[in-house]
């Protein structure tokens, strides 16, 4: 923060107050957190947010929104590759003899192991076209 203060970056620096706001309030509640979970789910509601400010139209505010996830993406771990993650759940499939309806420890075993560095959604995706190529 001192560093976007001291250069003038205004839009890093409000970012990343967001960010340490997220992370406060998570403290204060009194659970149990994980960092990269708070930042994730941050993340998560700025791509939201972004997805409604495209379909209003209001592209000056997506743009900003795009800035803003950027910073906060360089505090999430790198991402699995598509290909790492379609391999990885290829294997999980093989050795477990998985078929269509088990969706759904496909993806409780690959969110449990790799929950921080992989995206839900495309994973999902990928089991799902997996599992369908077995029956």
């Amino acid at each position: 923060m001192r560093e976007a203060l001291k250069a003038g970056q205004s839009e890093r620096l409000r970012a990343l107050r967001m960010l340490r706001a997220e992370l406060q309030v998570a403290e204060v509640s009194g659970k149990d957190f994980d960092e990269v979970d708070v930042v994730k789910s941050h993340a998560r509601k700025l791509r939201k947010s972004r997805q409604e400010y495209e379909r209003l139209g209001l592209t000056e505010r997506v743009e900003a929104l795009e800035r803003e996830l950027a910073v906060v993406e360089e505090f999430l771990p790198e991402p699995m590759s598509r290909e790492e993650l379609e391999r990885l759940i290829a294997d999980l499939i093989e050795k477990h003899q998985y078929g269509p309806p088990d969706l759904g420890k496909v993806m409780q075993a690959v969110m449990a192991e790799y929950g921080d560095v992989v995206d839900g959604g495309l994973a999902r995706q990928i089991a799902q076209e997996k599992l369908a190529e077995r029956s």
